[in-house]
């Protein structure tokens, strides 16, 4: 899991600025290389960043792992085309969609996501979808 990507999830999330985020805790250009991955931050600052976010990391780790389970469901749902199981995963992952962009998951999110517009033969809104992947891919 990479908490920068997480904290700056929920910084956005909470309309927090840098400097509100991180004022006594480090500076801003730390926070920065933080929510870049460009530097981890010591477990210290990211305790205090994410209780000043009112989340933990344990939770976000729950949720992670969480979220990582249903998208191996999703897949396996389709796979052996059980359509009902995968519309209900399907439901809970995009109730999710915003988190998941913001951690590792965001390709396989992406194609299984595309693999189930395709499987239930709702080609308009596959092509969206990949014209949006494709700009998700090319702002990374």
């Amino acid at each position: 899991m990479n908490i920068g990507k997480i904290i700056f999830y929920h910084r956005k999330k909470q309309k927090k600025t840098q400097e509100q985020l991180c004022e006594g805790i480090c500076s801003t250009t730390h926070l920065s290389k933080i929510e870049n991955s460009s530097k981890e931050g010591n477990l210290e600052t990211l305790e205090l960043l994410c209780k000043r976010l009112d989340v933990t990391i344990e939770e976000e780790n729950k949720k992670t792992q969480f979220l990582k389970k249903q998208l191996s469901q999703f897949n396996e749902a389709m796979e052996r085309l059980h359509i009902e199981n995968a519309n209900e995963l399907y439901q809970v992952l995009i109730s999710h969609k915003a988190f998941i962009q913001y951690t590792e998951m965001v390709y396989l999110y992406e194609l299984y996501m595309s693999r189930f517009l395709l499987l239930r033969n709702h080609t308009s809104e596959f092509v969206a979808a990949s014209q949006e992947c494709a700009t998700l891919a090319n702002s990374h």
